[in-house]
């Protein structure tokens, strides 16, 4: 968190659920119960609450725990900051849960500034980044608009 939670006090810290999912899969590693196990604890974070998923979790940890105690309690660790979205509306969960998207778009944006070289001023950098979130947002410009 970092120099963010100085700057941005008030705000609440997401982490991104795939990658809290992503870590567990390769805690576990290849074993007969491991999409089981994923599956179950993805399950945590379609709860229609974060009481109900603290709960949810709690029942995971049970069940799992003496399977694979290391990847349990490293799943676990800090998942308050896993569920911060549920302080949200409900309209924005999709959103906040996990940042892919966000890192899907920075890697467009790379992709389109890279070839470019170096920009001489800030129009130049603009144009590209302007032109993938109109994209992104399927926002279309004429010249009346």
């Amino acid at each position: 968190m970092g120099g963010l939670h100085r700057v941005y006090l008030e705000v609440p810290w997401q982490y991104c659920i795939f990658h809290r999912l992503a870590q567990l899969r390769r805690d576990i590693g290849a074993t007969d119960y491991r999409d089981r196990m994923v599956a179950e604890a993805a399950g945590v974070f379609r709860c229609p609450s974060r009481g109900a998923a603290l709960d949810a979790a709690g029942l995971w940890r049970q069940r799992w725990h003496r399977t694979d105690p290391v990847a349990v309690t490293h799943f676990l660790e800090d998942l308050c900051h896993s569920v911060s979205f549920y302080d949200l509306p409900m309209n924005w969960w999709k959103r906040v849960r996990t940042n892919n998207p966000l890192e899907r778009l920075i890697r467009t944006l790379r992709q389109r500034l890279r070839p470019m070289g170096c920009c001489h001023d800030e129009a130049a950098i603009e144009r590209p980044v302007f032109e993938q979130l109109l994209r992104k947002h399927k926002i279309k410009l004429t010249h009346s608009t």
